[in-house]
């Protein structure tokens, strides 16, 4: 009788590490000492490895066994471009090249690497310090156009005021903020966050110390809407979503993320039910929330160390929790569905861009049969997979296709 066989793959995550990949092999048995089911770690990893079976004196490698898993760019190069702090991260794909504008908050300053060659990054042209007012505590820049000509927002919490510069000059082109704490005209308190409106002359600014959001007119510096009252809102995050004319919010001190419409300031979406908490629906202390392509919200929930992606109906499609994300302050999704972060990187750095690499999904082989009648009560697994992987192996086995597609 011939015997049928398939291998289920768990690969969980890993988080790409800059240092040298030990290679490591494997083998279970039932009735072994070692779990036959698992074997698990819990630090980073780059998965870039082949899972073979082999069974009873045969050897078999078809392709449906290969299963390949990239985790590319690993932390940030500290040894060629020192950080003192990142604090915001954004990606930006230009003309066949990858940019990644970086936020030094204690560094004070914002710049541009160029990622075309992960291996070999250049600090692009762009640096700003500061010029007539130095930066005191950048916390995030975000990239617009303005006629054509790319511009950058830069949003300084500990000079109290938002600054518009020209990428190509590096010349300040507008402000707002005097640089004194305060709610008056032209006037901020910790600004956590600002973004300008497609195609017109507004900006959205997320007012943290005033608890609230206001959008500013360019020219005239006056405040066209306003959201928020005193001491009820702990803004930390804006997102803006055309379609719904809408303004995406992590409010951090209430554990929520929620939309608001601008033309009438009703929400119509959110996600954590005001409470901190890690059970369904709830947040601790979110920090950055992000609009994804395919419409789902990406939330990085600092509090509890983790990733969540959710969709419209509140549920979590995806959750990166399996390894806790220390000091979570900003993550963003990137092609081919990677994410970069700014975390702790225990036991070395704190505060510095994390490539993950990772997958949660079960990889199930095709069958292939043995072609004979056989026990099988080992199982040999060999592959090129780094130094602290967690990977989670199954193997099923039956006697006809049909069963081994049910069995368990």
């Amino acid at each position: 009788m011939k015997k049928c066989i398939s291998i289920v793959i768990t690969i969980l995550i890993g988080i790409a590490n800059a240092n040298g990949q030990a290679i490591q092999q494997r083998s279970w048995s039932d009735g072994s000492d070692t779990l036959f089911t698992e074997y698990a770690s819990f630090q980073g990893v780059v998965v870039d490895s082949t899972v073979r079976l082999i069974p009873y004196s045969e050897v078999h490698e078809p392709d449906s066994f290969r299963y390949i898993l990239y985790g590319d760019d690993g932390i940030w190069p500290l040894q060629k471009f020192p950080l003192s702090a990142a604090s915001d991260i954004d990606f930006i794909s230009e003309k066949n090249k990858n940019f990644y504008l970086v936020t030094d908050g204690f560094g004070r300053r914002v710049f541009e690497i160029n990622y075309t060659d992960p291996d070999n990054p250049i600090e692009a042209g762009f640096s700003f310090t500061g010029q007539s007012r130095p930066l005191i505590n950048p916390v995030d820049a975000s990239i617009f156009y303005d006629n054509g000509d790319r511009k950058i927002l830069i949003t300084d919490a500990g000079g109290n005021r938002v600054v518009k510069v020209d990428r190509l000059g590096g010349d300040e082109e507008w402000f707002y903020g005097d640089g004194n704490s305060g709610m008056g005209r032209n006037q901020l308190s910790g600004p956590a966050d600002a973004l300008a409106l497609p195609d017109t002359n507004l900006y959205l600014i997320c007012d943290q110390g005033n608890s609230r959001i206001i959008m500013v007119e360019e020219s005239t510096k006056n405040v066209m809407w306003s959201y928020g009252n005193a001491g009820e809102l702990n803004p930390t995050d804006i997102e803006y979503e055309a379609e719904s004319n809408s303004v995406l919010v992590t409010d951090r001190g209430n554990h929520q993320v929620f939309f608001i419409r601008i033309s009438d300031s009703i929400v119509w979406w959110s996600y954590g039910t005001g409470e901190r908490g890690s059970a369904a629906n709830m947040l601790d202390s979110p920090i950055d929330a992000d609009i994804l392509e395919n419409g789902n919200i990406l939330i990085a929930d600092a509090g509890n160390n983790r990733l969540l992606e959710v969709n419209r109906g509140g549920e979590v499609e995806w959750a990166f929790e399996h390894r806790p994300l220390l000091n979570l302050s900003d993550a963003d999704r990137l092609p081919s569905d990677r994410t970069v972060i700014i975390a702790d990187y225990p036991p070395l750095f704190n505060d510095i861009p994390i490539w993950l690499a990772y997958s949660d999904s079960l990889f199930v082989s095709d069958y292939m049969s043995i072609g004979k009648a056989v026990n099988i009560d080992s199982l040999y697994w060999e592959g090129e997979t780094p130094e602290n992987s967690d990977i989670r192996l199954q193997i099923r086995s039956a006697d006809n296709p049909a069963n081994l597609g049910v069995a368990q």
